[in-house]
């Protein structure tokens, strides 16, 4: 059936917006071939507005770019190149105004292909080939680059260290759809680039110059897309700078080769998994060259029992060889099998109950070899709409370097929902670990919240009350006790902080949420180590950015036997204004009490935790302003601190086509154990234009100044530009950043500048 055509204007109606005219057709202006899109509102032009252009085929809307409209009201992108040719189809296009919520409008123009070809005849369909290539949107781009970096190093006492490249790179990228057989048999997508560089290096006045190639790739291929057990191979390989916070740049090349299989099964769809990634970065005059190797093999299944179960199967085998160059000269290499079973079971008369079960079964062999056997059982029962109980268990096994222990954990609970404003919710429980050295600990706990939220004139008023008890009997351990994929989360300035005794700081490792990076000590974060804790500092220029999560391991040494009693109760309270003058405010309060006793023949050995926080604040929202103000009081046996913060943010667009964002935050915390005090200030912005309608540009400015009694004072300042200029099939794209860190053993600068020609044809 012929889809019902569209007249060539047509205007859409919506509430609360101005409805244009949208006229859209092919024309032809200074050779160049174009769509151009007319908005009117009353015969009017609309100017500055932008506008969506996108091609409606039977299988989807493709989208063809988009533009901002001229004080005549048009607005223009190139007609496609790569339109069927000499069959008979029609095309149907469409101009959506898409930029101010507004003003609405769509038009829309059918092109018929015959006609744009004189009704030439359509040649015969030939007939598929099991084994001929055919190849289909052939694309082909010519990339010309000129990149040059200049760092420099100045330490105090030290000679001064210079690193200047300079890097030019000539390319064609080419990429093209295509199959073999049929599209059904074997359907390709195809890239590539290939090209030369010349680089010459200055290190210190020693000159060097080396010419070489270039090769990037994406090639993909789907084998049977329509077939019980599609398979989907690919390869990969990208070489592209990657730009640090106040830091120099990396050159990372990234290849990767993969397949993966999709068994489309009724009652059992799996899906296996394979790639081996390398990934190979070079820090320019920097310490950070470093390879990373990582080969994956995956698998997972499900099955339906019946309609209220469900068993899910995963594995995974990672192998991970990382290593970095001199002079850090560190390697990690291990190697982890993790197998998962799940059965999820839902039961009642509505099935409204809940049973999950999982068996997990992990080993780390290589460096930090690990092996652990967990069975989680988690039993919900939904007894009304206002009433749920719970019932836990979990048994933890795990045996390594130093860290052989059991684990056993019931608990139980309860949450209860009142007129839909309080929450109560409560949990009991206990925890026995048994130890291979013999020692083990006895652990019962016990816990209740109260969470309230009631509407109230102006606003709404939110609170918490909650209230912990724990007694843990521990005996005397003779050997190393060892902590695993303990999470943390990185805030600047404050450090990751270890808040016990006998730490041993060489056993400290660091990794990603997924403990399959590790992060390097001294490149990504440093340590330092105190009687009562010890100090996980992450290093700006490194690897683990600011808000990021992450896992600790680390090692004990021995401990006396002690009885351990906490009891806590934290109180909080905000409210939030919604109406009238003071609309956007927030204030709120927190206090936290924890009290702690030990008991032990040699209390000099044991550290109490014992703890009073104080923290109030308010925010307020603005137009598009955010602000934040904030005060605590930590007082506390382990590390008291006072803190006092500020912050702001600014998100707004100026016009329809420049939109600014600001961030600023200041914090200053004062330790009042030893007289140290921290004031940490941050500010960036960015501004991000369409300053013509072939001329689009970014301004990005960070600055951030950290004074440390302790550790010595920071700052660093970076500033990059972006400017992107495109006529016709040719783009002008030029990258400039300039950057700079300071401490008070050195003084590190950064410079780089990109310039670059793309042509397609």
């Amino acid at each position: 059936m012929t889809p019902e055509i569209p007249s060539p204007t047509q205007v859409v109606h919506a509430a609360d917006a101005v409805v244009a005219s949208v006229q859209l057709e092919r024309v032809s202006e200074e050779g160049e071939d174009l769509l151009l899109a007319t908005v009117l509102v009353d015969d009017e032009p609309v100017e500055d507005t932008e506008v969506g252009f996108y091609l409606m085929t039977t299988i989807g809307v493709v989208e063809l770019g988009r533009d901002h409209t001229l004080d005549d009201g048009t607005a223009a992108v190139d007609y496609p190149a790569d339109v069927p040719q000499g069959r008979d189809e029609t095309l149907y296009f469409t101009a959506r105004l898409t930029g101010d919520e507004n003003l609405t409008g769509e038009g829309h123009c059918v092109i018929s292909v015959l006609a744009q070809l004189e009704h030439e005849p359509t040649p015969p369909a030939p007939q598929p080939d099991a084994s001929a290539l055919a190849l289909s949107n052939i694309k082909a781009e010519l990339l010309l680059r000129m990149r040059r970096q200049n760092d420099k190093v100045d330490p105090a006492g030290g000679p001064k260290a210079s690193h200047i490249e300079t890097l030019f790179r000539e390319s064609l990228e080419v990429s093209a759809d295509g199959f073999i057989g049929r599209p059904d048999l074997i359907d390709l997508k195809l890239f590539g680039s290939f090209g030369l560089s010349q680089q010459s290096v200055d290190t210190n006045g020693n000159d060097d110059h080396e010419d070489g190639t270039l090769h990037e790739y994406d090639v993909s291929a789907v084998v049977a897309r329509q077939q019980i057990a599609p398979i989907t191979l690919y390869s990969r390989r990208t070489q592209e700078l990657l730009t640090r916070e106040f830091a120099g740049s990396l050159d990372s090349i990234t290849i990767t080769h993969g397949a993966d299989v999709y068994i489309k099964s009724a009652s059992v769809p799996t899906r296996l998994s394979f790639y081996n990634t390398i990934q190979e970065q070079e820090d320019l005059g920097g310490p950070r060259d470093s390879r990373r190797d990582q080969k994956t093999i995956s698998w997972h299944s499900e099955h339906q029992p019946t309609d209220t179960q469900t068993l899910t199967w995963d594995y995974a085998f990672n192998q991970i060889d990382k290593h970095f160059g001199s002079p850090v000269g560190n390697t990690f290499d291990f190697q982890t099998h993790e197998a998962t079973l799940s059965h999820a079971l839902d039961f009642g008369l509505d099935n409204q109950h809940a049973l999950f079960s999982s068996i997990n079964v992990f080993r780390r062999s290589g460096d930090f070899a690990l092996d652990r056997l967990r069975w989680d059982e988690s039993l919900n029962f939904e007894h009304s709409d206002a009433l749920r109980t719970f019932l836990d268990f979990t048994l933890d096994r795990e045996e390594g370097a130093g860290n052989d222990h059991t684990l056993v954990r019931p608990s139980g609970g309860f949450q209860h929902r009142t007129f839909r404003s309080l929450v109560t919710t409560g949990r009991l429980g206990g925890n026995l670990l048994q130890q291979a050295d013999g020692a083990g600990s006895r652990e019962v706990f016990g816990q209740i919240n109260f969470d309230y939220r009631k509407d109230v004139p102006h606003g709404a008023v939110s609170a918490d009350l909650r209230f912990a008890a724990n007694r843990r009997d521990n005996e005397q351990t003779t050997g190393v006790t060892s902590f695993t994929d303990e999470p943390w989360i990185f805030i600047d300035p404050a450090p990751v902080t270890l808040a016990r005794r006998h730490i041993v700081a060489s056993s400290i490792v660091v990794t990603n949420i997924t403990g399959l990076t590790v992060f390097s000590e001294g490149l990504d974060y440093t340590i330092l180590a105190f009687e009562d804790r010890v100090e996980i500092h992450r290093v700006v220029a490194g690897s683990i950015a600011n808000f990021t999560f992450v896992l600790v391991d680390y090692d004990v040494t021995p401990e006396p036997a002690n009885v351990t009693t906490t009891l806590s109760g934290a109180i909080g309270v905000r409210y939030d204004i919604d109406e009238g003058w003071l609309r956007g405010l927030g204030v709120y309060g927190a206090y936290f009490q924890q009290d702690q006793d030990v008991h032990t023949a040699v209390p000099v050995m044991l550290t109490v935790d014992s703890i009073r926080d104080l923290k109030f604040g308010a925010d307020y929202r603005i137009w598009e302003v955010d602000l934040n103000a904030e005060r605590q009081i930590h007082d506390s046996t382990i590390r008291p601190f006072e803190a006092t913060r500020f912050s702001g943010r600014l998100s707004h667009r100026l016009w329809r086509d420049t939109r600014l964002v600001f961030d600023a935050g200041y914090t200053k915390l004062d330790f009042t154990d030893d007289g140290n005090q921290t004031n940490f200030a941050t500010a960036s912005g960015e501004i991000e234009t369409q300053i013509t309608r072939r001329l689009w540009g970014r301004i990005a400015l960070a600055w951030r100044d950290e004074q440390d009694n302790l550790r010595g004072d920071t700052d660093g300042f970076e500033q990059q530009l972006e400017l992107r200029w495109r006529h016709l099939q040719t783009d002008l794209f030029v990258l400039a950043r300039n950057a700079f860190f300071n401490t008070d053993h050195q003084d590190n600068t950064f410079q780089v500048i990109e310039i670059g020609l793309r042509r397609r044809f």
